[in-house]
């Protein structure tokens, strides 16, 4: 009996023990945990689950929890914290026993962080698409370019290497179709005479073709030299480089220069070395030969584009073929010519060429970043304009839809805008309208969207907030723009807005332009009420 009741309070020891390291655990959990009655209450709650919703544990006790608890899944729950900081929580739930009543044991997980990085990663993967999008168009726009560039190029080369220009094939060329003419319009030859006119007649024209083609590339500004030399006359200095490993050949090069004073040339006898002094030093134009100890050209090309240097290249070699020159203009050279056909004249003009090339080429650069900035942005108020905003409402709504989350937006306008235009004149209103849009970009969240919706209307999507977290930012706001005087030509100007919000709910159905016809009617009747306030599709607030 005596050795029964020690193994009795030996157990009982051991359970005592096994409830204080239990509930140690529970205290010490970075989890919220809570245990939640049949009637919906809190029964228990640890030091975790009072810092998630903003108070002490022992406080949470008795009142009732207010969310659906599952307890099959995980769900996203948004917590309302006393101070006005709202977290995103994870819950998780469990049906127990408790003192032989039926509880529910829930653990809380903060996942704002996580939640609010999701967001950045998705708008940045959008981003990222769109600018895929957009070099892939550019890319495609080039290589058309490039691809007619190329044929010019071509005749342009096999003509060189044959020694001929389009003066001298010309000349002979019009004696040649003039008197096929002729005899065409005084003669009845014999059949066989005349298919041999014909032939020759289509070879001609095919030739004078060709001549006409060569005729069409650009000319060159040029200005005399003595012993009837030309050059190019440059109006700014221009750095060189050649990358030639051939003494010989750099002496050649070098030659060409010795008549300008403008013209500075450095060099690099191999690919390493090549890419060493450019990330060293600025250039304007670079003279590359084809075949080198280390690589060839367009190995060198290949390594500028991964390094992102943007200096134009010329393909000089000593082989002659049109081949290389077909690769070497596709893969990114602005130029190319055999090292037989260099000298001061020619190497100038492509030079120049090169330079004008890669001027236009920056600016096109320059324009199509400008138009996509246009397409997206408004120049005023560096917000983002309607169309934009429109694009962007539709992908948040589905978005929503997804994710089971609500969406929020308001529209607010600047009241009695017209009297400020005619009293301060239009600058001062556009100075205002700026003034909205830079107090708007410091006073939303990263993933918000503010837009000029038109005129001097505006619009805010604020994605994952309930109706009454977005009725706070916009009065908040409202607050800030009534605070603020906007400064003019030495003239203070106070303004006031009026705002109307909406919200979507998953499962609702509605579509973007029934949220914003909901904005547009709670803007209608804050105007209607005596402007300055915000209100709401469903509640209200006056200033």
């Amino acid at each position: 009996m005596r050795s029964l009741l020690k193994e009795a309070d030996l157990n009982l020891v051991t359970a005592q023990e096994s409830g204080i390291l239990f509930r140690t655990i529970i205290e010490k959990n970075a989890d919220g945990i809570v245990i939640i009655d049949e009637e919906g209450k809190i029964v228990f709650a640890n030091p975790a689950a009072g810092e998630l919703f903003g108070a002490p544990a022992q406080g949470l006790l008795g009142k009732p929890f207010g969310y659906p608890v599952c307890t099959h899944e995980a769900e996203e729950i948004d917590v309302h914290r006393a101070e006005g900081r709202n977290v995103t929580v994870e819950l998780r739930a469990a049906e127990a026993r408790l003192d032989g009543k039926n509880v529910c044991v829930a653990s809380l997980r903060d996942i704002t962080d996580r939640k609010l990085m999701e967001v950045r990663l998705l708008d940045t993967k959008k981003d990222l698409e769109r600018t895929v999008q957009k070099l892939k168009k550019t890319h495609e726009s080039l290589l058309e370019q490039q691809k007619i560039r190329l044929e010019d190029e071509r005749l342009k080369v096999m003509l060189q290497m044959a020694g001929a220009t389009a003066h001298e094939l010309n000349q002979p060329l019009t004696v040649l179709l003039g008197n096929l003419e002729m005899i065409q319009l005084h003669c009845m030859p014999p059949k066989e005479i005349s298919d041999y006119l014909s032939e020759v007649d289509f070879a001609a024209k095919r030739i004078a073709g060709i001549v006409s083609k060569v005729r069409s590339l650009p000319h060159y500004e040029t200005k005399p030299y003595t012993d009837e030399l030309t050059i190019i006359n440059f109006d700014q200095d221009v750095h060189v480089l050649s990358i030639e490993d051939d003494d010989l050949d750099y002496e050649a090069i070098s030659a060409c220069f010795k008549g300008s004073d403008r013209i500075g040339l450095a060099r690099a006898k191999t690919l390493a070395e090549g890419i060493a002094v450019v990330e060293q030093s600025a250039f304007d134009v670079i003279l590359l030969d084809y075949m080198l100890p280390d690589g060839n050209g367009v190995d060198f090309i290949r390594l500028m584009k991964e390094r992102e240097k943007e200096i134009p290249v010329i393909m000089i070699t000593g082989q002659g073929s049109e081949t290389l020159a077909s690769s070497s203009i596709l893969e990114g050279a602005f130029d190319y010519f055999p090292k037989n056909m260099i000298n001061e004249k020619s190497l100038s003009r492509s030079i120049y060429n090169t330079l004008e090339k890669a001027r236009l080429k920056r600016d096109i650069k320059l324009a199509q970043r400008k138009l996509a900035e246009m397409a997206t942005q408004d120049a005023l108020t560096g917000l983002y304009n309607r169309r934009y905003f429109m694009d962007i409402l539709q992908k948040e709504i589905g978005r929503a839809e997804r994710s089971n989350i609500e969406l929020s937006l308001y529209i607010f306008d600047i009241d009695h805008f017209k009297l400020v235009n005619d009293a301060h004149g239009h600058p001062a209103g556009d100075a205002i309208l700026a003034g909205i849009g830079r107090m708007l970009k410091e006073n939303t969240r990263l993933i918000d969207t503010p837009c000029r919706y038109g005129g001097e209307e505006f619009a805010v999507i604020l994605p994952n907030t309930q109706l009454r977290e977005a009725q706070v930012a916009c009065e908040r706001f409202r607050q800030k723009v009534f605070q603020s005087p906007f400064d003019h030509n030495s003239h203070s100007i106070r303004v006031t807005m009026s705002a109307g919000l909406a919200s979507y709910r998953p499962a609702s159905g509605k579509t973007a332009s029934e949220l914003l016809e909901a904005a547009d009617k709670a803007l209608y009747l804050a105007k209607s009420e005596g402007r300055n306030r915000v209100k709401t599709e469903l509640a209200e607030h006056r200033p």
